[in-house]
């Protein structure tokens, strides 16, 4: 099945279930199209190098070759002309006009490699090139989703209920943490030994240790233990039968 049957067969569905589901599978489908095509490119790559390999071998072994040979024959045969050598110089110019016709027979065919090559590089970087802006609106696309469903869980927490429920959890966490943060400090000054007149305050007001007792509580206790006292006196002599 072709990549496009398989795109038409990710787009049924109205629902949004059904959209969504859609949408993942049509990132998921192009996102295996991408991969595919780098196989495919890395293919097309290989195949270059090996017509490189063949131009070179050509234009090394019978273009350069012959290109050599037919001026070192064209030097002899201006020799020949020179010294009035015609009959040699025919005989090396028939040479050269098969030296001509080769060099233009692997020229031809040197020149289809050359042209080839300039084609395939140049659809090779199209190829890439195109790759590389559907992989990068793959990766915009993820992402976007990925935000748009951060959203989504901000706002179910945002709501009425959510964002109130939410707050008060945070509140009781800070509560918790800010009372062991207090007890981890009220503990280090205690085992500092620290004597301050400030950390006694403190820890009386928390109510972590009794306040100092004074002259005017004690009469005040013995007062109330005399009364209570003289009540039950007064209770038992009243009672007696």
């Amino acid at each position: 099945m072709g990549v496009f049957q398989k795109l038409f067969g990710a787009l049924g569905g109205n629902s949004a279930d059904s959209r969504s589901s859609r949408d993942n599978n049509t990132v998921q489908l192009l996102t295996e199209e991408v991969q595919t095509a780098y196989g495919h490119l890395s293919d097309a790559r290989a195949a270059l190098m090996e017509l490189v390999s063949a131009q070179l071998s050509i234009e090394k072994n019978h273009v350069k070759p012959r290109r050599s040979a037919l001026l070192r024959y064209e030097q002899e045969t201006l020799e020949a002309l020179r010294q009035g050598q015609s009959q040699k110089a025919a005989q090396l110019a028939q040479i050269m006009a098969g030296l001509e016709n080769e060099l233009a027979a692997n020229q031809q065919v040197l020149d289809g490699y050359t042209s080839s090559i300039n084609q395939i590089k140049q659809s090779i970087r199209n190829t890439e090139r195109d790759i590389l802006t559907m992989e990068r609106e793959i990766q915009v696309v993820r992402a976007l989703d990925s935000v748009n469903k951060a959203g989504e869980a901000t706002q179910r927490l945002q709501g009425a209920q959510g964002k109130e429920y939410a707050s008060d959890a945070l509140a009781r966490i800070r509560e918790r943490q800010q009372q062991k943060t207090d007890e981890r400090e009220a503990a280090l000054q205690v085992h500092q030994g620290s004597g301050d007149s400030d950390l006694q305050a403190k820890l009386k007001s928390a109510g972590l240790i009794k306040a100092d007792a004074s002259a005017e509580q004690i009469l005040q206790r013995l007062k109330v233990e005399q009364a209570l006292s003289n009540e039950r006196v007064r209770w038992v002599k009243n009672n007696k039968y």
